[in-house]
């Protein structure tokens, strides 16, 4: 209350170093299950809800166990529920998040990339994991108007992962 909002931007690196993102990102989770258990996404026509995991998340050979019980425990198909991945977090261990992500997978989460383009843009990473969904840097579409340069990496950004059978969304 005293310091009023504070952006993501600000406080997920202080939560990374000091330990704490994992405990914000498992209660986010469970306030999404407690949301998807409500039926108001269903009502809203929502077919999905997007969750961010950290880093530190994603190197957690535990993270699966964790986020299927509690999907379980509010009664919910994990489905509902789309994991987002910064393209910053595939650098870490790609063995450990190809490991960690069989297993979400196979107790039926699905992936999104999240802000590719801005890292290394690895473009094994779209063909090597399963990720349904694509989000491509919103900074692409700032620039897609200012030179024919950006607009053709643009156009073939978005060609590159429609030719994959992905899903693209721009932010």
């Amino acid at each position: 209350e005293e310091l009023g909002m504070i952006s993501p931007e600000e406080f997920i690196g202080i939560a990374e170093q000091t330990g704490m993102i994992a405990q914000i990102g498992e209660l986010v989770f469970e306030k999404v299950c407690r949301f998807l258990a409500s039926g108001t996404a269903q009502r809203a026509g929502l077919r999905f809800v997007e969750v961010n995991l950290s880093t530190v998340q994603c190197m957690d050979m535990e993270l699966s166990s964790r986020l299927s019980s509690l999907v379980k425990k509010y009664g919910i198909s994990p489905s509902e529920i789309n994991l987002e991945i910064t393209e910053s977090a595939m650098i870490y261990s790609e063995e450990t998040m190809r490991k960690v992500m069989g297993e979400l997978q196979a107790a039926g989460f699905s992936f999104a990339l999240d802000d590719f383009g801005t890292g290394r843009a690895n473009y094994s990473y779209l063909k090597d994991f399963p990720f349904r969904l694509i989000k491509v840097d919103k900074s692409f579409l700032w620039a897609e108007g200012e030179s024919e340069e950006s607009h053709v990496i643009f156009e073939n950004m978005l060609a590159l992962i429609r030719g994959l059978h992905r899903q693209a969304v721009v932010e």
